[in-house]
């Protein structure tokens, strides 16, 4: 997150140049009111506090349910745990894949890819039990109620779907769904897909909105709300929010709240240095762990540039070794890494903080991870 600037100082004495040193700067946000930094496929995510950006979205609540104004919208009644597949209205290129259908589940994600999973617990993305090409405004525990114990459901999960053709765009809502923490509070969100005549980009995939009419994030027994976008194959994501623990630049989830996801970035914004797409296969590079924060295990994607010895461990706060995931020679090319939480005599670690390091030749890079359990 943030940027990575490079200074080579040069000393000179008598035009020659004596001594000669790159030095590297990291730059983080500043505040909430940036936009969160890209994942690998390049979808950005602003909300409606990122301020001076071209694309900082305004919150529009587009209201489908007839029982607080709403009007031509497609009505599906949802059972705990439930879903239905919808057909979209329009193609939609998301990752760089187009979709012509999305599974909507009760619980509050999407997904592009067909899906069948229908348990209520959210992880972390990428949320590798989880389905693919997922879109989650507010995926938690959202429930019906059987009031009197009669075998009969009383309060449904109750979703909105519409075309808004005039506007080239796709609605999706989730109207007053009770929260499975208490069975009281009440969550109303949408996400909304824009064809690209109505909202063009350069790379051709959709722009996605997430809008909060009134929500409040009270899950505290069940990792509280996840809320982001994962690629289809779950390899990485975006995450905006999860267990309570925001991306840097993430504004908290609130009534009238608004996140755009898009690939188009910042006018300033400078891309890292890349073949084809990909890093540059001639330096080294650890890449950020996924999923982030895991349970039970997480993977790391580090690129070597040609046959050398690698070693990557995992220590823990205090800086005492855990776990060593790689000791030897490595080939060039991308290689994954994956770590189970336990450590050397297997046993399961404790929850909290550790971080990956690698080390190669002279130089050392560094990744945190997060265990929770």
């Amino acid at each position: 997150y943030g940027s990575d600037i490079t200074f080579r100082v040069e000393f000179e004495k008598n035009g020659n140049v004596i001594f000669s040193r790159e030095v590297p700067l990291h730059i983080a946000p500043a505040s909430e009111n940036l936009p969160v930094a890209p994942n690998d496929y390049g979808y950005w995510a602003y909300d409606d506090t990122d301020i001076g950006f071209d694309h900082t979205p305004t919150f529009g609540w587009i209201e489908l349910d007839p029982a607080y104004g709403g009007n031509n919208g497609t009505h599906y009644q949802m059972d705990d745990d439930d879903h239905v597949d919808v057909e979209l209205p329009f193609t939609f290129k998301y990752h760089g894949i187009n979709f012509n259908e999305i599974t909507i589940s009760s619980n509050g994600w999407t997904s592009f890819e067909p899906c069948y999973i229908d348990y209520f617990w959210n992880m972390s993305i990428p949320m590798y039990m989880g389905p693919k090409a997922l879109l989650a405004p507010f995926s938690d525990d959202l429930e019906t109620i059987d009031s009197d114990g009669d075998g009969n459901i009383d309060v449904w999960i109750n979703v909105y779907t519409k075309h808004d053709e005039v506007n080239g765009r796709f609605i999706i809502e989730w109207s007053r769904a009770l929260n499975g923490y208490d069975e009281v509070t009440e969550e109303t969100f949408e996400m909304v897909l824009y064809d690209q005549n109505a909202m063009p980009t350069v790379s051709g995939d959709g722009v996605i909105d997430f809008q909060y009419l009134e929500v409040e994030d009270v899950d505290v027994t069940k990792n509280y709300s996840t809320v982001g976008i994962e690629a289809p194959e779950k390899n990485y994501g975006l995450q905006y929010v999860f267990n309570n623990v925001y991306a840097l630049g993430a504004a908290p989830l609130a009534n009238e709240r608004v996140i755009r996801f898009s690939t188009q970035a910042p006018d300033n914004y400078v891309a890292p240095l890349a073949v084809d797409g990909e890093l540059n296969p001639n330096e080294f590079s650890l890449s950020p762990a996924y999923p982030n924060p895991f349970n039970p295990g997480t993977h790391l994607d580090l690129t070597v540039p040609n046959l050398e010895r690698v070693k990557v461990v995992v220590i823990n706060i205090l800086g005492r070794e855990v776990a060593e995931l790689q000791n030897g020679f490595m080939g060039p090319g991308r290689n994954t890494l994956s770590w189970n939480g336990t450590n050397r005599l297997g046993k399961p670690i404790a929850s909290g903080t550790y971080f990956a390091v690698m080390k190669y030749g002279e130089g050392t890079q560094v990744q945190k991870l997060l265990f929770l359990k």
